[in-house]
Order: structure tokens, then sequence, then C-alpha cells
């Protein structure tokens, strides 16, 4: 998901860069100037200078030569179009609505999985063996549905459907603000959204329930930029961590905060600030964490 702005970008980004460029240049072919700047004139030198420690010597005045000085204005005014361009708030050029769409399928999770190198995998704690350990996550919020779908008084979860991931899909929209706090460093500030889900089994009454989630106030909200992740173009992979709620389809008076939700996304600042798909984790209680869905935005 690219910015929405994306000349509104260039123009405070790459055009002060390519200004940049073109006062280095004129710097390093600028020739055949001769003559000299008068730094400090002569009168100024002999009024300003004791003429106790130069007797009724003249002194002659404080000059540069032209070249020297017209370099200097150009690398002055290419420092400034450089500050200019760094000085530029990425987080506010990133997507702040988000419309998605979320599957739990486990050709969609590897697929997205693919986005993030083994490090980044094993910064995140994912373990190698997640495949196995679905079941986990499915018979967890499998039971949490129950309890709640029971409490309300509705029909339960179909009998005879155990494959969650073969009939269970969502959409939905989040939201997200960003704040720049130095050159390279920032902080998530705020994060919600919501998923109307759909349970949709053959020969069985459609189900329908919703979730919302929203950020927690942790260390994975601080987000630090690197000159050398910004130079390979890779950019930066954030993990923050969401309070999930599951709710009836009818109202949030029965909402009740299920689990904690990992969301796995690479930010890019350039080409064009743009996010990745989203990768879902569940952690569990050994600390390793689960890939069970992904957000595919729109």
């Amino acid at each position: 998901m690219t910015t929405d702005r994306p000349y509104e970008f260039a123009l405070q980004f790459y055009v002060p860069l390519a200004m940049a460029g073109i006062f280095v240049y004129l710097c390093m072919t600028a020739k055949g100037i001769s003559g000299c700047f008068p730094i400090l004139p002569a009168k100024l030198v002999d009024a300003y200078l004791p003429a106790k420690l130069f007797g009724d010597v003249a002194l002659p005045p404080i000059t540069v030569p032209r070249i020297v000085g017209i370099r200097a204005i150009y690398l002055a005014a290419a420092s400034v179009a450089v500050w200019r361009s760094a000085r530029v708030d990425l987080a506010s050029y990133l997507p702040s609505h988000l419309k998605l769409r979320v599957y739990f399928s486990v050709d969609a999770i590897r697929e997205t999985l693919q986005l993030f190198s083994p490090l980044e995998q094993e910064r995140a704690r994912i373990a190698t063996d997640w495949v196995s350990h679905l079941v986990e996550y499915d018979t967890a919020v499998r039971e949490r549905l129950q309890a709640l779908w029971l409490r309300l008084h509705v029909e339960l979860w179909p009998e005879g459907v155990e494959d969650l991931r073969g009939w269970l899909a969502g959409e939905g929209e989040a939201g997200f603000r960003g704040e720049r706090h130095s050159l390279l460093n920032y902080r998530l500030a705020a994060a919600k959204g919501k998923v109307k889900f759909t349970l949709e089994a053959e020969r069985r009454p459609t189900k329908r329930f919703q979730s919302e989630f929203y950020l927690r106030d942790t260390a994975a909200n601080r987000i630090a930029l690197s000159w050398r992740d910004l130079w390979r173009g890779r950019g930066i992979v954030i993990i923050p961590e969401f309070k999930q709620v599951f709710f009836n389809d009818e109202g949030r008076d029965d909402a009740i905060f299920d689990h904690t939700l990992v969301a796995m996304t690479r930010i890019r600042p350039f080409p064009l600030p743009s996010l990745s798909d989203t990768l879902y984790l569940w952690q569990r209680d050994d600390g390793s964490r689960i890939p069970i869905g992904v957000a595919v935005y729109e």
C-alpha cells in the first residue's frame, strides 16, 4: 500500500535532493573565474587591527579567490537542500486509513511470510514449525466464540465444521498515526481497526461476528530507522501488539478481550512511503509466535 500523496512527497523530498545534486555538480565544474572577493577591505583592516602591532606597514585587504567563494556558495546551497529533504516527516506520508481483507489459508500465510527474511522472522520469534501449531490457535478461538454465542443464546459453532480456515474470511478497515521524534526515530502513537468476519460452511447457516483491535503501549511501538536499512532499500519491519476483542454482530455490549495479536509489517520509505501486507501472529505460552492470518490492503 503506497502513499496517496506521491507528487507531494516527490516535491518535498526528491526535488531538494535533485537541486543539491545540481549545486554539487556546479561546484565541481566551476572554473575560469578570476579575481578575488574582498572579505575585509584595507580600510577595515587598518581600523580594527591595532596599529602598534604593525607600525607604519600598510596592510593588504583580506580576500579570497572568486572561484573559492563561488564553490563555497554552491556547497552551502547543496547543504541547505539536503537539510530540507532530510526534514521530511516520512510518517505523515504513510497511508493513515486502510481498507483490508483478512485471509487464513496456509498458502496465503506462506506467501506473506516470504516478504520477510529468515533473520527478520527469527527476530519476530516465529516458530519454524508454525504449521503444526495452527490447530492450537484455531481450537482456542473456536472455544472463545462458542462461549460468546452461548452467552447470547444463539446457535453455536456449526457441528462438523472443524476447518476454521476453509470457511472463514473477513474484511474491514484500520487506521494508525505515527509521530516523528528525531531524524531517524519514530513512534507508532495510535492504531486501531475493525474486521467483520463471515463463516460460510456448506449446508450450514451463515454466521457473522466482529473483531476490533487496539494498539498496546509497548516498546515495539518505537520505530528506529538506520542509514544501512535506508541504503539497502528494505525499509524496516515493525511488530506492534494489539488487544483483539470479539463481539457479536449486533453490537459491542458483549465484547470480550480474547488475546494479544501481533501485526508484522514492513515499512518502505523509498522510492515512495509504503506498507507491505500484514502478517498476523499469535503468541504462545513459551514466547514463540505462530502466523495465523494475513491482512491484504486495498
